[in-house]
């Protein structure tokens, strides 16, 4: 959880839609493993209308 949270800031996020809930953005993060294995986990991020911080919507392993 650490590396995401010190990784996501930094990562290019890419608009994916807006809907009633508000804009959804994809961001991709690569991390380590406890055993040293490289992976990307994909993140959805939500911004809702009524607020400018995004949230973390979604996650998964994605390689």
């Amino acid at each position: 959880m650490k590396q995401l949270q010190n990784k996501a800031l930094k990562a290019e996020a890419f608009f994916h839609s807006k809907d009633s809930y508000g804009a959804r953005y994809t961001v991709d993060i690569a991390i380590e493993g406890f055993n040293k294995k490289k992976g990307i986990v994909r993140t959805g991020w939500l911004i809702t209308k009524k607020s400018n911080q995004a949230r973390l919507a979604t996650i998964y392993v994605k390689e």
